[in-house]
């Protein structure tokens, strides 16, 4: 599942999507994955696991590691 921002272009006549984060799950729970600048997405390992959705979408939204 991947988390974007929607904002207006530039000149104003569209809007454009931004992928922010991505919530992963697997047998450990929710995995948060950022995106590099070359377009590829790696797990953010200071954001622990977590059988909690919220939780894990509060971290991002937060941003309290600067990373999103």
């Amino acid at each position: 599942m991947t988390l974007v921002e929607q904002r207006p272009s530039k000149d104003g006549t569209r809007w454009i999507e931004l992928p922010v984060a991505q919530f992963r799950l697997d047998a450990g729970g929710w995995r948060v994955y950022g995106l590099d600048s070359g377009g590829r997405w790696h797990l953010v390992p200071e954001i622990p696991a977590s059988e909690d959705f919220e939780l894990q979408l509060g971290r991002v939204t937060r941003n309290e590691l600067g990373i999103f």
